[in-house]
């Protein structure tokens, strides 16, 4: 308060803001020196000094932030606000929309954003999220381009050929440069897919590469793969430069920054395509509650906008057919017809219940036999999908312990770290709860999935249903409709009782009217696409 003499010290003001001693009795004295505190230091061994606020604790507060954000430490700042529980003061939250989002700073366009800690993976062996996939996106670029339909285009590919489909011949476009000014030929296309095409060997496998010139070179498969342009469009399947330096790329935006703390991207000026309108994107790293511009619940006492996004693909559940409990058809049809999607639609304003991998699949009629409770001599063990701490299906799967208790079937939970992949993970679960989201393209969706975790999850099937999905999916991959096998295989697996569909998501995002984000835009990873931000002088003036 004005006026008001507290006992402190410097060691308790660096606590605070979480800094030096040294920056703290810099910020002291910055403060006594604009006549903002008066500091007085004690006389005599153990005192402590006394501060004083000679003008209103807000304004001083709010000079104090807003001096350590233009030196970007944001961090500091919002825990400022938090400390000193200011989250729902009307000029506080007033000042940080207005420095969150949009910002113009002469003739600069800089794009400030909070975000939550997460490890990202920019090496396309270890990529993993969907938060890795998207900054891919801004950073990186593929041979082939995906539509908003979900259609395939030329991106780093002039042109192509094959006549027989294991045979590519692909020219590429001249001029594109990396973002440390390396052209991109032949090389760096044939290093690039030397390196990522081992995690997918399963899908196509190399037989020779070979360049022809700068811009030409030719690929030559084991077997004919219809779709190769079509994988080549994977988000994971980025070009390189020779060193394989996964921070360097040809996208968008080149990586300035990345560490604990921060993520800096600054727009190419270089690029091949139009450049990003938008200079600049920083993103601090914080899990401070102090409230965002966006949020995913309704902003109370605020207008806002709401962005709505139906996410496509589906939370399932898979039986384990090579364990004892459900090595019989008739143990799996008792728990696959016991269980109904509407169980786990926990929350009906974001979920709703699924039949097949895509919203607008349709109920498979799966005429019921005669049901027969399971003899289980011992707990049944459900494993559920986390893909990072705090996300995971462990309330669908207490769902389904909870279902199963009802019939007199105990169950345990075992969580399953898809951070640490191994083909084992799923030998010792009797049923498993997971998700897989469907990105634009659905043919190359459904083959990372069926060479991914798909593919372990039929090896745990019984010998003779495996060697039949199996034998589906090689069918898909010489496919011209490859759609036509895939939705074969999701129905052998549903009618065989070893795939039962849950829910789909659906995602809201309400972002505050007064906020300098008037022209979001969410990629279908779920996070703002950077490209596509812009801002109106006009309305930055509101």
């Amino acid at each position: 308060m004005k006026d008001q003499r507290t006992e402190t010290s410097i060691a308790e003001i660096a606590k605070l803001l979480n800094c030096s001693t040294r920056y703290a009795k810099t910020i002291v004295h910055q403060l006594e020196e604009n006549q903002k505190i008066r500091w007085e230091t004690a006389r005599g061994r153990g005192k402590k000094p006394f501060i004083t606020m000679l003008r209103n604790s807000d304004t001083i507060l709010l000079e104090w932030i807003s001096e350590l954000w233009e030196i970007g430490n944001y961090e500091v700042a919002l825990e400022i606000i938090k400390r000193y529980d200011m989250t729902q003061n009307s000029n506080i939250q007033a000042w940080l929309n207005s420095k969150l989002g949009l910002q113009s700073i002469e003739d600069e366009h800089i794009f400030v954003q909070q975000m939550y800690e997460v490890e990202l993976f920019l090496d396309p062996l270890k990529s993993i999220s969907r938060h890795d996939s998207h900054m891919m996106e801004q950073i990186h670029e593929t041979l082939f381009g995906i539509d908003e339909k979900g259609n395939i285009f030329n991106n780093l590919v002039f042109a192509y050929d094959t006549q027989d489909y294991r045979t590519w011949s692909f020219i590429l476009k001249k001029g594109v440069k990396f973002h440390d000014g390396t052209i991109l030929t032949a090389e760096e296309v044939v290093a690039s897919i030397a390196y990522i095409s081992e995690r997918y060997k399963e899908i196509y496998e190399i037989a020779q590469m070979n360049v022809l010139s700068k811009y030409e070179l030719i690929i030559q498969l084991k077997k004919p793969f219809s779709l190769l342009p079509t994988f080549f469009a994977s988000p994971r399947l980025v070009m390189l430069t020779k060193s394989l330096n996964p921070e360097i790329g040809c996208g968008p935006f080149q990586l300035k920054q990345l560490s604990n703390d921060k993520i800096i991207l600054e727009a190419f000026q270089s690029y091949f395509k139009e450049r990003p309108w938008i200079d600049r994107v920083e993103l601090f790293i914080t899990e401070s509650e102090v409230a965002s511009p966006i949020s995913h619940m309704p902003i109370e006492d605020e207008p806002y906008r709401v962005i709505e996004q139906q996410e496509e693909g589906a939370t399932y559940l898979f039986f384990n057919s090579s364990r004892e409990a459900f090595s019989s058809e008739e143990a799996r049809a008792y728990i696959w017809h016991n269980i109904l999607p509407e169980q786990f639609v926990l929350n009906p304003y974001y979920e709703q219940p699924a039949y097949g991998w895509l919203t607008s699949s349709h109920k498979v009629q799966v005429e019921a036999p005669q049901l027969i409770k399971p003899d289980l001599k011992e707990p049944i063990i459900i494993g559920y999908q986390q893909i990072r701490e705090g996300v995971n299906h462990l309330p669908q799967a207490e769902k389904l312990q909870e279902i199963l208790a009802e019939h007199n079937i105990v169950a345990e939970l075992r969580c399953i770290n898809f951070q640490e992949p191994t083909a084992e993970r799923f030998k010792k679960v009797d049923l498993f709860i997971g998700g897989m989201a469907i990105l634009r393209n659905l043919n190359l969706s459904f083959y990372n999935y069926y060479t991914t975790y798909g593919k372990d999850l039929i090896s745990t099937m019984n010998e003779q249903d495996c060697k039949r999905a199996f034998n589906l999916f090689e069918e898909a991959k010489t496919s011209h409709n490859p759609l036509l096998e895939f939705e074969e295989l999701e129905q052998f697996l549903q009618t065989s009782y070893h795939l039962k569909f849950l829910k789909h998501r659906k995602h809201y995002y309400y972002v505050r009217e007064n906020s300098n984000f008037d022209h979001v835009v969410f990629d279908n990873h779920g996070r703002i696409d950077y490209r596509k931000l812009y801002v109106s002088a006009n309305e930055h003036k509101k």
